[in-house]
């Protein structure tokens, strides 16, 4: 508003600059709170990326100790029947029929039972051993 001093029209240049002054001043606020919520976004992508990594690491490791459980549990089986076999006291029949589960429970030889089919080994015991199955 004019006043006795000076003129609206002879301020117009000093409004320009206090305009120009406060949207810099907003666009400096905007740009880092962008900033801010960018780098917050960020850092939530890859805290998610190391628990996702993390997690996965842990899936392969329980899997490799699964499986080496399912070859030292094939290598015993095999002992034994080496020993069954060395006293006589099995029939040749349930000799390849033992080896046939050796095998099978064998992460390095990886067979198919015509019952059981191929064998997860790197699942837990639990969750990898056939179930018995009812008939009604």
């Amino acid at each position: 508003m004019d006043c006795k001093s000076y003129s609206l029209e002879d301020r117009i240049g000093e409004i320009m600059i206090a305009f120009y002054e406060a949207s810099y001043a907003v666009r400096l606020q905007r740009l880092e709170a962008e900033e801010k919520r960018r780098k917050e976004e960020e850092e939530r992508r890859k805290a998610e990326e190391i628990c996702v990594r993390y997690n996965t690491e842990i899936d392969y490791t329980e899997g490799l100790i699964n499986a080496a459980e399912d070859y030292d549990t094939a290598c015993k089986l095999r002992a034994y029947i080496a020993a069954v076999k060395a006293a006589g006291q099995k029939s040749e029949e349930w000799i390849k029929w033992a080896n046939a589960k050796a095998d099978w429970l064998d992460p390095t030889i990886h067979a198919e039972d015509p019952y059981f089919g191929v064998r997860k080994h790197s699942k837990s015991s639990e969750n990898k051993m056939p179930k018995r199955k009812g008939y009604w």
